[in-house]
């Protein structure tokens, strides 16, 4: 088995994919949504277990993908 080809001997590199890039960062940013009412639901055991990060991570998650999504909204 090769692990290099002289790039002559290379197929070409695929097309990227067609991605709708505002409906991933939606998507992703809903999904974020969902794990901060469910953590919050969850609050006092996170909190006992020491696990809040969890619900900071989830915040953070929303706040970028809204940032995301201002970055391309325009494109």
């Amino acid at each position: 088995m090769k692990f290099f080809l002289p790039y002559d001997q290379r197929k070409p590199d695929p097309e990227p994919a067609k991605v709708d890039i505002k409906r991933v960062l939606l998507i992703g940013t809903f999904v974020w949504g969902i794990a901060i009412i469910v953590l919050s639901a969850l609050y006092q055991p996170l909190a006992d277990a020491g696990l809040l990060w969890w619900l900071h991570t989830s915040i953070v998650g929303i706040l970028l993908g809204g940032v995301a999504y201002l970055m391309v909204r325009n494109n």
